[in-house]
């Protein structure tokens, strides 16, 4: 179903609430809810919003969302071997199976939710491709694919999206950088190895290198089933393993976070059981992965906030150079996992989305990312109980965070309708507990799979809040969002609450990618909000 023009707002008149469900998280069903702000509340009743899940719901706790290129081998369907599904789900991240696009924006909306790029093996390259003519050995190969995959490096060059290429998918990534291959390596470039062969071979990695490293090891030995292989390499791009015949293994790119090995390690992991390829599939993904967080830190400014009692708060400031604004101000509260004194790992999950959705626009942002300390917590509760209260006082960390805000709106060029709360796990709970506190600082608060204290929602009623759980989270109670959407629906609050069945703890990837939903959050101001008030 469509989404409405009217979802997620009120109407003119402040008289009908929208539960939003449109134009969110791939397809869903969207239901209504209609209040009588000064006739009715709510009571008792909770209405869920159903999304459509695009994964297997067994993949609960996947870290990262891995995209799988359809390999647009038959007419009609799509098709991707099960070998890299299966290697992306044992490594704990979650497939998603993307059917082949020719529009160009079709293929960007579908990255949005991505963390991760795979591109599989196959066909050969057209050699049109890198301006060579076919070789007479040239084996099959297929345009509507070659198209395909290039528009979607395009599109994840743009993002920076993390890539990796396995055999065919390697050469791809040489091709679209600009280097060349061997169309057929048995006329073109004879050696010791039989490249297309059942038998295993053995490879030399250079140490140091991300392959070494995920492996643990500089030799291996792996399968072998190609015929074409890295001639040229591209420009940015460095081989990381040879065969004993020199032939390239594997290749990085120095400035971007994407890589390509030229065996089958899916294979190796699923259909002989080499378990020390799960280790490649785990921490290869993952640092690509959270390898966005490691960019991020070269675009953003590392800062320090020390308040008058010497208290100190860790934090990545994002902000355009000069007098520029009135701009928006957004808190992002990492989760637990992100927490310590490296001032980078805040940046893994969430901020880099926020900071696209307002680079798409041309519009500038202030963005603060503080950093809570190990031992420390946004709000010192226990997060796999039921229920809390919320504590007298705030934590040390959130008491910081807020002097950082109102610091930062004193001497920045905010516009102070339109100051902006989101937090993701502990930063859920961190949200929660911020808006409770103050109210009156924020335009609108976007706490994802976190909980809060049901007894406090009458202070920030009038502020629009964007709830967002999945459906089979077993880290936070799903039960934690439901029961302070019903207690916000009880006193006529505005609250958008969106629930994924089968999605685990790492609901913030649907959420954050979702560029329609972010800007109805984003579009909210203080202002309108005090106006309803009255």
């Amino acid at each position: 179903m469509k989404s409405s023009s009217a979802a997620g707002r009120w109407d003119g008149k402040g008289e009908r609430y929208h539960l939003p469900l449109g134009g969110g998280f791939g397809k869903m069903r969207r239901m209504e809810k209609v209040m009588q702000r000064e006739r009715r509340f709510l009571k008792g009743t909770l209405a869920l919003a159903v999304c459509l899940a695009l994964w297997n719901p067994a993949a609960h706790a996947a870290q990262l969302v891995v995209g799988v290129a359809d390999m647009c081998q038959e007419t009609n369907r799509v098709l991707v071997q099960t070998t890299y599904t299966e290697s992306v789900s044992s490594a704990g991240h979650m497939p998603i199976v993307l059917p082949a696009q020719t529009n160009r924006a079709a293929v960007a909306r579908m990255l949005e939710s991505l963390d991760v790029l795979l591109l599989c093996g196959g066909e050969d390259v057209d050699p049109a491709r890198y301006g060579a003519d076919p070789s007479p050995l040239l084996g099959e190969v297929n345009l509507k694919r070659d198209a395909w995959e290039f528009l979607l490096l395009d599109e994840a060059v743009k993002r920076r999206l993390p890539v990796v290429g396995i055999c065919r998918g390697c050469q791809l990534i040489n091709v679209y950088f600009g280097g060349t291959l061997w169309q057929d390596l048995p006329s073109e470039r004879p050696g010791e190895i039989v490249h297309r062969s059942k038998e295993l071979h053995p490879i030399r990695i250079e140490p140091g290198s991300r392959l070494a490293k995920c492996l643990g090891t500089d030799r291996t030995d792996v399968n072998t089933f190609h015929h074409q292989a890295v001639k040229k390499l591209a420009t940015g791009f460095k081989a990381v393993a040879f065969a004993p015949d020199g032939v390239v293994e594997a290749i990085e790119s120095e400035t971007m976070p994407i890589v390509g090995v030229q065996f089958h390690p899916e294979k190796l992991l699923v259909n002989k059981g080499r378990s020390e390829f799960k280790k490649l599939f785990t921490d290869l993904l993952g640092w690509t992965g959270a390898s966005r967080a490691t960019d991020l830190a070269k675009l953003t400014t590392p800062c320090a906030y020390t308040n008058e009692a010497g208290e100190v708060l860790l934090y990545r400031l994002a902000a355009p150079k000069g007098n520029v604004g009135p701009m928006p101000l957004v808190l992002f509260l990492h989760g637990a996992g992100e927490r310590g004194c490296d001032n980078v790992a805040q940046l893994k999950h969430g901020v880099g989305p926020i900071l696209d959705f307002f680079a798409e626009r041309n519009e500038p942002v202030c963005l603060l990312a503080p950093q809570c300390p190990k031992e420390r917590k946004w709000v010192e509760v226990d997060w796999s109980a039921a229920s809390h209260a919320m504590p007298p006082e705030a934590s040390v960390s959130m008491r910081l965070a807020l002097e950082l805000v109102e610091k930062t709106m004193r001497t920045r060029n905010i516009d102070p309708a339109r100051v902006y709360v989101t937090g993701l796990s502990m930063g859920g709970f961190g949200t929660w507990d911020v808006i409770a506190r103050r109210p009156d600082l924020f335009a609108a608060a976007m706490p994802i799979c976190g909980g809060g204290d049901t007894h406090q929602v009458q202070r920030f009623r009038t502020m629009p809040v964007y709830v967002v759980h999945g459906g089979a989270d077993k880290v936070v109670p799903t039960a934690r969002s439901r029961a302070m959407v019903a207690a916000l629906w009880a006193v006529d609050g505005r609250v958008h609450y969106t629930e994924c069945p089968g999605c685990g703890h790492n609901s913030w990837s649907q959420a954050y990618a979702d560029k329609v939903f972010l800007g109805r959050f984003f579009k909210h101001r203080s202002d309108d909000a005090r106006r309803r008030k009255q």
